[in-house]
């Protein structure tokens, strides 16, 4: 009885291994950004229009946020706490985003430019 169980088990698992196909895992992008005073690295990044991307913000100095309003985006950053946040780009353009958290005298200098572009075409 012991080896029919057996039988039946290891004959589920090959079925299951070889019969069910196998999902390609879903990568999302990531784009690590760092804040410091008065800057973030990189200073530009670039995104695909409809494509989400994963964006790690890190902050290595004093708290700091990001707030890039035509695009939706807007975060803290607690300094040492990387924050994710997820952005789905839905229009092409050049979109200016800026530390919203006041972070010293070169606070207005601080910006982030996010280059939207649109998804290369597949070849036919």
């Amino acid at each position: 009885m012991i080896a029919i169980c057996r039988a039946v088990f290891i004959s589920s698992l090959v079925f299951l291994v070889f019969a069910v196909p196998a999902r390609p895992a879903e990568t999302m992008r990531t784009i690590t950004v760092h804040a410091k005073r008065y800057e973030f690295v990189p200073a530009e990044v670039t995104l695909h229009k409809g494509e989400p991307v994963k964006l790690v913000l890190i902050s290595d100095d004093v708290d700091h946020g990001l707030a890039v309003r035509d695009l939706g985006i807007r975060a803290d950053m607690p300094k040492g706490k990387p924050v994710e946040i997820s952005v789905t780009p839905d229009r092409v353009g050049d979109f200016t985003g800026s530390c919203s958290h006041f972070c010293g005298v070169g606070h207005g200098s601080m910006k982030l430019v996010v280059h939207v572009v649109d998804n290369p075409q597949p070849p036919h």
